[in-house]
């Protein structure tokens, strides 16, 4: 797992500096799901905030998804 934690975050990272900021995170996130790694709310926080510009539908839905597989 660790290593797959490594990739999301090489793959987040290369589209970043890319400037696919949202892209970066909308990924990171959807990897987190589908691989159900748990975080804590704090960054599904940051998370929110993050999107707070111009959340589109997606991004809110990603957020709903992510508070509720958040860990404890």
């Amino acid at each position: 797992m660790l290593i797959q934690l490594k990739n999301f975050f090489l793959d987040a990272a290369e589209l970043a500096m890319y400037g696919e900021k949202r892209v970066a995170l909308e990924n990171f996130l959807e990897n987190l799901l589908e691989n159900e790694i748990h975080i804590s709310s704090e960054l599904i926080d940051l998370a929110e905030e993050a999107f707070s510009d111009n959340p589109t539908d997606y991004d809110n839905r990603l957020i709903f998804e992510m508070k509720q597989f958040k860990l404890n």
